[in-house]
């Protein structure tokens, strides 16, 4: 199989106010963000570049794995936690039935979410505030090691109870979804409630999580 070359990131400084050179992904050392930091995107541009490797990533899998590539803005509606400024949508899809298919949706911002499975998604950058100050270096290579950690079968699905607490004491909430992610660079888990107005379409999402039994997604087959 073809190897994989990370898409490269151009180098771009950019600068403050007083014409200083931003060094994100270090900007605030060991110290807490400052308050005005937060809710604040002085050069949300800088993500721009997520939307190349992106592009790169749907291109090497349909060179590399037995899958069919649909591109329709329409994807973007199907997602979870959709987003309103969606600029463009592709699903690539394996043609092995117990497999994972992806969605990226790329967004106005600019960022790329990336959809998988029967709940699981993230976006790159997750946030793109000042305080948080995301290197685009950095979620780049998130970008690839989630995809890759779907594409190798490393993707979990599972229904959690969650747990409300009142006046101290736990009380069982609502059933949700659950998620657990192995990829080369370690692994990430997280859930959630259902979210939007189509309540059918979630519990229907939740029957099918549960009949899989915690049972991983399969790795995609390779091309040929």
């Amino acid at each position: 199989m073809e190897s994989y070359r990370p898409h490269a990131v151009p180098a771009r400084e950019y600068r403050d106010a007083n014409g200083r050179v931003i060094p994100y992904g270090e900007r605030w050392g060991m110290e807490p963000a400052p308050g005005d930091a937060y809710s604040v995107s002085a050069h949300p541009e800088r993500f721009a570049p997520i939307a190349d490797v992106a592009r790169g990533l749907i291109a090497y899998l349909e060179r590399a794995y037995d899958v069919t590539v649909t591109e329709d803005l329409a994807i973007a509606a199907a997602v979870n936690y959709p987003r309103e400024d969606a600029v463009a949508a592709v699903r690539v899809a394996p043609r092995l039935a117990d497999a994972a298919a992806v969605s990226f949706v790329f967004t106005g911002y600019p960022s790329v979410l990336v959809a998988a499975g029967e709940h699981f998604s993230a976006v790159f950058p997750p946030c793109g505030c000042d305080a948080c100050d995301e290197s685009v270096e950095a979620q780049a290579r998130d970008l690839e090691e989630v995809v890759f950690g779907i594409v190798a079968g490393g993707l979990v699905e599972s229904v959690r109870r969650w747990t409300n607490l009142v006046a101290g004491v736990p009380v069982p909430g609502k059933r949700g979804f659950a998620f657990s992610l192995t990829m080369d660079g370690g692994s990430r888990s997280g859930g959630g409630l259902p979210s939007g107005n189509d309540r059918a379409g979630q519990r229907a999402a939740l029957r099918r999580i549960k009949s899989r039994g915690a049972k991983p997604w399969a790795a995609w087959g390779p091309r040929g």
